[in-house]
């Protein structure tokens, strides 16, 4: 195990957090970071961790893979962060990995649901939200079994993400000895789905699993309404389900599966602390997002307080894979009494 602590102001725990302020994830990006800066406010007035104030630093990569390895250099390089946290994407986490293994430091509770980002050849990524391989197999659940379809389609954004829940998605409908009809890809950060409308509803599908963003998704399902093509959807946790709902204009049959339960719809105690906590905020619509946001600082936290100032960035990393007896209930809104992953469902059911 690698032994060592930072060099910044032990008054101060830095954490970095490269996000999508801005392009089609931005919905996503800037609520996970308003989530996270409630939480640190709270504990900053508070007196912070033992005296430390964490100190939220923040870079937008606008969704780019080159734009995050650009700001994660800065975050440890330049600012010397304790740790990266909530950084948003698939594509943008696979392309600063190295980087993370090169300088050892910290990535915590991405938002991303790879495969790569669980597994133990990763001993500096901490990951707690289920992955796309779970999601993959809710979906397929629900479009095979509960609904009955046997030809489907993907919609995929191509990037490591689309990749990523390509192969997830045909693994779990393998199980069914389906394989997808067709799959139609469209370029990432972009609403260009004319192409991959046309050849989906060409291909006759009756249901359809989207991959992407909520912005791409809501002009794919829009457009092909307009167009006589209105199968099933399904969609992952990527997309913002409160942006997308409130993007479809006509009648449509949607599912989209979460890591998290709705807040307004959850009664344990630290959902209720969250409501609290946002509308000291003014902030009237809490999301999944801003929970899991939230969540993410929380978890931070709750292991640094059991490190030593200055803070070991290995102590971080062992307190939250092993946390202590009286913080699990910290994890049952992540993971039932099994251990295993929980998923949630957002439907978006719309008749004339």
């Amino acid at each position: 195990m690698y032994c060592f602590t930072v060099k910044a102001d032990t008054q101060i725990i830095k954490v970095g957090m490269s996000t999508a302020l801005t392009g089609n994830a931005h919905p996503v990006g800037n609520q996970l970071l308003t989530g996270s800066n409630v939480y640190f406010d709270k504990l900053n007035q508070q007196g912070g961790i033992k005296g430390a104030k964490i100190k939220l630093l923040v870079k937008n990569d606008g969704y780019e893979p080159n734009q995050a390895i650009i700001n994660t250099r800065e975050f440890i390089l330049n600012d010397q962060v304790d740790a990266i946290l909530g950084s948003l994407g698939t594509s943008t986490s696979y392309a600063v990995l190295p980087i993370i293994q090169q300088f050892k430091t910290p990535y915590l509770m991405p938002f991303s649901g790879a495969k790569q980002l669980y597994t133990s050849n990763n001993d500096f990524v901490f990951n707690i939200r289920a992955s796309y391989n779970d999601e993959a197999i809710e979906q397929v659940n629900y479009l095979i079994q509960e609904k009955g379809h046997t030809n489907v389609g993907i919609l995929i954004q191509a990037d490591e993400y689309g990749l990523v829940v390509e192969n997830a998605l045909t693994q779990a409908l393998a199980q069914f000895k389906l394989k997808p009809k067709k799959i139609a890809r469209y370029k990432r950060n972009s609403n260009d789905i004319q192409k991959a409308l046309t050849l989906l509803k060409k291909s006759g599908v009756t249901a359809v699993f989207i991959v992407g963003s909520s912005h791409a998704a809501a002009t794919f399902i829009n457009r092909g309404f307009e167009q006589d093509f209105t199968p099933d959807y399904t969609s992952m946790s990527f997309t913002s389900n409160s942006h997308l709902f409130s993007r479809l204009l006509y009648p449509t049959s949607l599912m989209i599966t979460q890591v998290l339960p709705e807040p307004q719809q959850c009664h344990l105690a630290l959902c209720i602390e969250f409501l609290k906590d946002m509308a000291k905020k003014n902030i009237k619509q809490p999301s999944i997002f801003h929970l899991e946001g939230y969540l993410n600082a929380l978890l931070f936290s709750t292991a640094a307080k059991h490190c030593e100032q200055p803070i070991s960035k290995n102590c971080i990393l062992e307190n939250l894979k092993h946390p202590k007896k009286k913080e699990e209930h910290f994890r049952q809104l992540f993971t039932d009494e099994k251990g295993n992953k929980k998923l949630y469902r957002s439907y978006f059911k719309q008749t004339q």
